[in-house]
């Protein structure tokens, strides 16, 4: 969860530095759209169960997720 578009988020993780990710520095192309923009905007207490729940999902299907 965080006030930054998925976009810019996408970019923090993949430029290095503080807010760098592992995963997407090395292995991130894009972000699939279609796996979360019908779910924004999202009020904040629905928002930290559907992260839990969406990560499983996905992870099912085969998607590297990974959360705090």
């Amino acid at each position: 969860m965080t006030w930054h578009t998925p976009e810019e988020r996408f970019e923090q993780h993949r430029a290095g530095g503080y807010l760098a990710s592992y995963y997407p520095q090395h292995y991130g192309v894009r972000l699939f759209r279609d796996l979360y923009e019908h779910l924004n905007p999202m009020p904040e207490d629905l928002a930290t169960e559907m992260e839990k729940e969406l990560a499983r999902h996905l992870r099912r299907q085969g998607y590297g997720v990974w959360q705090n």
